[in-house]
């Protein structure tokens, strides 16, 4: 990839896909972006998408048949085609992949790395990177006896005092008001019921924690819930 920055143009910042087997095409293209005034050559990335813990052993025995190994070999020769063409001499060589920094791989560290994955993990269950949190939309009492679900198989003991809060695409959670852990009585995905019974002051729009199964407890991105960095 090559990033380029937008100078009078009112267009956003533009990325330009370059294919990593027509190399000579990559640096023709990198010195018509050096030519054109409004643009700046920014930086020059690959995503090693292959990438294994044992890479490290493979670079120090330069394994050309492991992916990772031959993937540094050609972007590297592609960097060194661009800047003996005297462009992109100031550019910032960087990888995208979080592997390579989870692994130690640092023959793919260049200038920079560019992470995505790791922050949306926490390295343990008790020293967290990010809170995910969603709000309460509604509140209401149920009486005693009342259907909890469809063909009443499961019924209230008490009146019970409930909170819905929104679409939880995702099973495995477990939820916290105020730091403490909250009962979950219902989850139909579209709609989550939870038994609020023991937090009296909670009122709507009040935020909940959200925990994810696992010791890092990972979030895909493409999840709507609101995050918060401690």
């Amino acid at each position: 990839y090559v990033y380029t920055t937008h100078g009078k143009y009112d267009a956003p910042v533009t990325e330009i896909h370059i294919k990593k087997l027509q190399q000579r095409a990559q640096w023709i293209r990198a010195q018509a972006i050096d030519n054109e005034p409004n643009l700046h050559l920014q930086g020059i990335a690959t995503h090693f998408c292959c990438l294994d813990e044992d890479d490290l052993d493979e670079f120090k025995k330069q394994n050309q048949d492991n992916k990772t190994v031959l993937q540094k070999k050609r972007f590297d020769h592609v960097v060194q085609q661009i800047h003996a063409a005297g462009v992109g001499l100031d550019a910032i060589i960087h990888a995208s992949s979080s592997d390579g920094l989870r692994y130690g791989l640092e023959p793919v560290y260049y200038d920079m790395m560019r992470i995505g994955t790791m922050l949306f993990e926490n390295p343990d269950s008790n020293n967290k990177n990010y809170r995910w949190k969603t709000t309460i939309l509604q509140i209401k009492t149920l009486p005693k006896d009342w259907c909890l679900n469809y063909g009443c198989e499961e019924t209230l003991d008490a009146n019970t005092r409930v909170a819905l809060i929104g679409h939880i695409p995702d099973d495995e959670v477990s939820y916290s008001i105020q730091g403490k852990p909250v009962n979950k009585l219902l989850d139909h995905e579209v709609v989550v019921v939870l038994d609020i019974s023991d937090f009296p002051d909670t009122k709507v729009g009040d935020e909940v924690m959200m925990t994810f199964s696992g010791d890092d407890s990972p979030l895909d991105t493409s999840y709507s819930a609101p995050t918060t960095l401690n």
